[in-house]
């Protein structure tokens, strides 16, 4: 089998994304190089065009060196390699030159164990190796140093010789200070990209505009979150190190918690859409809907270590969907359940899409046989006939139709049936004004004009009799057998007449049953006075009133509508003659003597007669008070979205990813050096950012724009016209139009220059004074050393006291001066982790011991120690325990205890230190890691301190993948936790 063909682009880039180190893929024994990530091809110093060939083809400086034998070793044995501090010759910028590199060749192996390729993993290492050996130099010569200064103190008898000592323990301290700042300088180059990395990553889920969290283990322990997280859970930061079913007890009995572990186990992602979760916020379990994505999260051997929770709430939208749903059912109920035939036409074709049992009942067919189809192709014999035209008028004018009394033929199984109906066509409209569907309401009138043909016919037939008896009574006195039997016809058209009648009388009781069970509000005014002749239940409730009001006036039987519009309109419809169609009006009705604020829409239909004269007026209503207050509710909510960005001083932008129209607020043009006035394109905002920063910003805009993710960036921008310099953050994200497409990129940008100045300054403010304090002190340190060493020869006891006293002030300004120089550091990502393995329980036990020679008023007690190795900077770790050994003690009244735990939790070293002091208030825990933070109390301004030594432990602590918290109570002690990876 071709071993290439196991690879698609897809998942080799996969492979290469596990890595944080160079990467490359080899196959076949000549090493054929079928995939490099950029940092690989850095390192060998060559581009793309490597890809494809034999590896000694692509690189034959290697040739000679031992690598191309060491891979095809691992090849043929499927045994992985790997190695540290190995150098390698390699040709880049055109020279030989030699670097030295930790490497990793894995064999990657099929299901039946065969190995089919090779990943080779490296990390160029050559600055770090080459300050190990320059830092060996130094401990050498600072040895030998050493040894000839404590030569030097044996035999100094005079000042003058102590003079010379100093000189040379002076230019020997200058000679090390130098070769401190060099390996500092070389360590800063090789972490800068590391550290900017982890940084960024990590400000990009604390900021990220969507929640974002990141669990760890099979039991989901909570490593990250961001804000936008903690709000969803109405959580705070405390919840962090805990698993999830520990942080969210209700999750107990749903499924995402199981989903979450199955993503774990099985490394496929889950996708949610809007899923119903039942969460304790505001004090109350309340069920919210989220959209959210479990992503299988892998570390660098591409073991799955966890998994990334993202997550957006649309509760609202999805509340806003079912009442949308709601509204439609309910208006296909009414529509369904009306005694008045009516039928929903979808569409220029006019498919039936709503068909009642009344409509289906004139139609002779089921719903079955209707429902989804063409309405000509339902009934074909209509083609002929004028409907098919005056719906096609309803859908290009958009006005409603209504016919009185028209014929229509419609062919049924037991045969074409010849009907008279009063009909009409109303326009059902979208958001848009578009016409999108007719509401066809029939009234079945057969009976009805029937009966009235039969009642002209007979009476024009007694008219012609009359006639004829008038011009032949002679004829009619001389024959008594042809009057009995005209008599006997007059009875029998008199019968017809009173059945007739009665015909009549029924179809009206069944159009009042019809109004009367109507699930809208119907009813029915008579006369210009408006007497009221008839109101079903629903216009009664509308009103809050009771049947007694019938016969009434409207203006007496609704008096509060004096003053309102209603009247005058009902009054006009009788005048005009035309109808009257009321949108969202506002109605102030009394309920129970109460005045009540409605909205409706509702239609004043005039009713003529034979003459064309209008007798009465049909009020058809529905109430739409709860829509109309939720749109109002959503345009304050909108409005106070744009009140609180004006108040924020925030610029905002439009951009379309199409067309690339731009749009952007007045303060966004000042933020830019623009007029307010002036019109602004993106290019012109693009060219006020100053070209150190302008192609990362265009870079970071497109990237957004291509694969939909949110755009955060901080960049410095130089004012068009002002020339002013100013620092701002921007967030961005990608929105969809109606139809769920990608559309258009907006978002914000905040003005920050004050802060960033602020932070320049004081960060150079603190290394330049921690730097001028470090030589003195140095020196100061050197003689008391000499001066003690002396006073020991001398058994001088006293001196020895006070040298004793100066050392350990001495040790708490260097420790104070070093914790300054850190923070300068990790400001400017210096600070370099010498990472190596080590006893972490031995750590602990050391810290304690030495914590004990300095403090007499408490008692440290080790309570539980677990033997633990891991792989970290031991100083700064040391460094960590030691701060929250020596605030446990200033934070603790004379006499109390101290415990101390060291405990291997999920993988995780976790050391607590637990005091019996004065607590944390609820309100500053949040803060206490912050820099230069402290806690105002009347016990802490008794107590020195700068505020930087919690904020040195959680960077620390964070440097090394770790996670540092307090659990306290006012008044009952602090226990402050940190956890550790284990190797």
């Amino acid at each position: 089998m071709n071993n290439t063909s196991r690879f698609s682009s897809d998942e080799l880039l996969k492979v290469l994304s596990l890595s944080h180190n160079a990467t490359a893929i080899h196959s076949s024994m000549d090493l054929t190089v079928q995939m490099a990530n950029d940092a690989m091809l850095a390192i060998w110093g060559k581009d793309r065009s490597v890809i494809g060939l034999p590896l000694e083809e692509a690189l034959p400086e290697l040739k000679g060196q031992p690598f191309i034998g060491m891979m095809q070793a691992v090849l043929t044995t499927g045994i992985s390699h790997e190695d540290v501090n190995t150098p390698a010759n390699l040709v880049v910028n055109g020279r030989l030159q030699t670097f030295y590199f930790d490497f990793s060749y894995r064999a990657i192996k099929d299901e039946q164990g065969k190995t089919y390729c090779l990943l080779h993993t490296a990390a160029d290492v050559t600055e770090r190796y080459l300050n190990q050996q320059a830092l060996l130099s130094a401990q050498k010569t600072e040895a030998a140093l050493a040894r000839e200064q404590a030569l030097n103190e044996e035999f100094a008898t005079t000042i003058e010789e102590l003079g010379a000592t100093n000189e040379q323990l002076q230019e020997t301290q200058d000679k090390l200070q130098q070769l401190n700042t060099e390996l500092e300088e070389r360590v800063a180059r090789r972490t800068k990209a590391l550290t900017e990395s982890e940084a960024n990553f990590r400000n990009m889920i604390l900021q990220a505009p969507v929640a974002i969290g990141l669990f760890k283990g099979y039991d989901m322990v909570l490593e990250m979150i961001n804000d936008k997280f903690l709000e969803l859970w109405d959580r705070d930061r405390s919840v962090v190190g805990k698993p999830v079913v520990q942080i969210l007890p209700e999750m107990e009995g749903q499924v995402y918690v199981d989903i979450m572990q199955q993503v774990y186990t099985t490394g496929i992602p889950y996708f949610g859409n809007e899923a119903s979760v039942f969460l304790n916020r505001n004090g109350k379990l309340e069920e919210g809907y989220f959209n959210f994505i479990n992503q299988p999260f892998r570390n660098s051997e591409g073991d799955i270590s966890g998994v990334i929770v993202v997550a957006t709430e649309v509760t609202e939208q999805v509340r806003a969907g079912n009442k949308v749903k709601h509204s439609e059912h309910r208006l296909k109920s009414m529509v369904m359940g009306t005694p008045v035939s009516m039928a929903i036409l979808e569409g220029r074709d006019m498919v039936i899409g709503v068909a009642n049992q009344s409509v289906l009942d004139i139609w002779s067919r089921t719903s079955e046989e209707v429902l989804g189809k063409k309405l000509l192709d339902v009934f074909p014999e209509l083609i002929n006939q004028p409907f098919p035209k005056m719906l096609e008028d309803v859908f290009n004018t958009g006005q409603r139709l209504a016919i009185p009394e028209i014929e229509v033929d419609i062919v049924t199984p037991a045969g074409t049936k010849h009907l008279y109906v009063d009909f009409s066509y109303d326009p059902l409209f979208t958001p848009e004004g578009e016409v999108e569907s007719i509401m066809a309401t029939v009234v079945d009138i057969t009976g009805m004009v029937e009966a009235r043909k039969l009642l002209e016919q007979n009476e024009a037939e007694l008219q012609a009799l009359n006639e004829e008896i008038s011009a032949s009574n002679e004829e009619l006195a001389a024959t008594n057998e042809e009057l009995y039997a005209t008599n006997e016809e007059l009875n029998e058209a008199q019968h017809d007449l009173q059945k007739i009648i009665v015909e009549l009388e029924i179809s009206e009781n069944r159009f009042r049953n019809a109004v009367e069970r109507a699930p809208v509000a119907i009813s029915i005014f008579t006369g210009r006075n408006l007497i009221l002749e008839a109101a079903n239940k629903r216009v009664l409730q509308f009103w809050g009133k009771t049947s007694a009001i019938i016969g009434l006036p409207l203006a007496e039987a609704l008096p509060e509508l004096q003053g309102q519009p209603f009247l005058q309109l009902l009054d006009n419809v009788f005048v005009t003659g035309e109808p009257y169609y009321g949108n969202e009006a506002l109605s102030i009705l009394e309920h129970n003597g109460e005045l009540k604020a409605g909205y409706f829409n509702f239609i004043y239909q005039p009713v003529k007669n034979e003459q064309g004269v209008v007798i009465s007026i049909m009020m058809v209503a529905t109430e739409v008070t709860e829509q109309v207050n939720a749109r109002k509710e959503l345009q304050k909510a909108e409005e106070k979205t744009r009140f609180a960005i004006e108040a924020a001083n925030v610029g905002t932008w439009f951009l379309d990813v199409e067309t690339r129209e731009f749009i952007v607020s007045p303060r966004l043009k000042e933020q830019f050096g623009y007029h307010t006035d002036e019109e602004v394109t993106y290019e012109m905002v693009a060219a006020a950012i100053p070209d150190s920063h302008r192609e990362k910003v265009t870079k970071a805009v497109e990237k957004a724009i291509t694969t939909g993710r949110n755009y955060v960036m901080e960049h410095p921008v130089v004012g068009h016209h002002d020339q002013k310099k100013r620092w701002v953050r921007a967030y961005g994200k990608l929105y969809p139009d109606d139809s769920g497409k990608l559309s258009h990129f907006s978002g914000l940008i905040i003005d920050i220059t004050e802060q960033k100045q602020d932070e320049m300054r004081k960060n150079d403010f603190i290394g330049m004074v921690s730097h001028e304090l470090k030589t003195p002190l140095t020196s100061l340190s050197a003689y008391a050393q000499m001066l003690y060493n002396k006073a020991r020869n001398n058994d001088d006891g006293f001196t020895l006291g006070a040298l004793e006293k100066v050392n350990t002030q001495v040790k708490k300004m260097s420790t104070m001066i070093n914790g300054f120089l850190n923070v300068s550091r990790l400001e400017s990502g210096k600070i370099f982790l010498n990472k190596h393995d080590f006893a972490l329980d031995e750590l602990v036990a050391e810290m304690i011991d030495d914590a004990r020679l300095t403090i007499a008023g408490h008692d440290i007690i080790f309570t539980h120690s677990e033997p633990i190795v891991l792989n970290a900077d031991r100083d700064k770790i040391g460094s960590v325990i030691s701060n929250l050994l020596s605030n446990a003690v200033k934070y603790s009244p004379r006499g109390k205890n101290i415990q101390v735990e060291c405990r291997l939790i999920n993988n995780m070293a976790q050391i607590s230190v637990k005091d019996e002091g004065i607590g944390v208030k609820p309100q500053d825990i949040e803060k206490i890691f912050d820099r230069y933070y402290r806690v105002e109390s009347s016990h802490t301004q008794t107590v020195s301190g700068f505020g930087i030594g919690l904020y040195l432990c959680a960077e620390i602590v964070q440097r090394h993948d770790g996670h540092i918290w307090v659990e306290s109570k006012k008044g009952e002690g602090s226990t402050f936790y940190f956890t550790l990876p284990v190797n």
